[in-house]
């Protein structure tokens, strides 16, 4: 078993209440809005506690934890605004949360941490009224959102931002090993697109 896979079936086991729904996974719980949804059940990170830290609450981190072959995939689902320094927090103490419960469980050394693939995605609610889809698509993938093509190689492996829904589903389906097979995306104006 690779070292992703020993860190992620560990996670499980000890926390399977995190084990939840998409749905509430990416629900928005300030305002009570869904944002994606799918009753196929993901890692929610958001309740993991970082082993080495002294407050009794859990870190920033990310939304959701996923994994596919030897890569850990963090998810931060915001469906409202989000700022730069937030989003950043967020994958540092990912990290840092995830490295510090390997290294307390002794489930692999630092050096199997350290040469394992971690990888990070954003997913946000489309800009409405931005152009077609087109010119959303080239825009998603070449824009450097929040500077986080400057931490890969060194904090993650690889970044990514997706608010086309198409491309949220694309994302979710292959992270998931396709169980995510359908999702539906709600729109700022509770409008649905059902995707699959």
């Amino acid at each position: 078993m690779n070292s992703a896979s020993i860190i992620y079936e560990a996670l499980v086991n000890e926390f399977p209440g995190a084990l939840q729904s998409l749905t509430d996974v990416s629900r928005n719980t300030s305002d009570a809005r869904d944002f994606v949804k799918s009753p196929v059940a993901v890692f929610n990170f958001d309740n993991i506690k970082n082993v080495k830290t002294t407050s009794s609450g859990t870190e920033q981190s990310p939304d959701a934890l996923f994994c596919l072959e030897n890569t850990l995939y963090f998810v931060e689902f915001k469906e409202g605004a989000c700022n730069k320094a937030d989003v950043r927090q967020k994958i540092h103490e990912g990290v840092l949360t995830v490295y510090q419960y390997a290294m307390s469980r002794e489930l692999i050394s630092r050096d199997d941490f350290f040469s394992m693939s971690i990888k990070y995605a954003l997913i946000k609610r489309m800009r409405e009224g931005k152009g077609g889809n087109s010119f959303l698509a080239t825009l998603e993938m070449s824009v450097d959102h929040y500077s986080l093509k400057n931490m890969e190689g060194f904090v993650v492996s690889d970044t990514a931002v997706r608010y086309i829904p198409q491309s949220i589903f694309t994302l979710l389906h292959r992270i998931s090993g396709g169980s995510i097979a359908a999702i539906d995306y709600i729109n700022s104006d509770s409008s649905v697109i059902s995707i699959s």
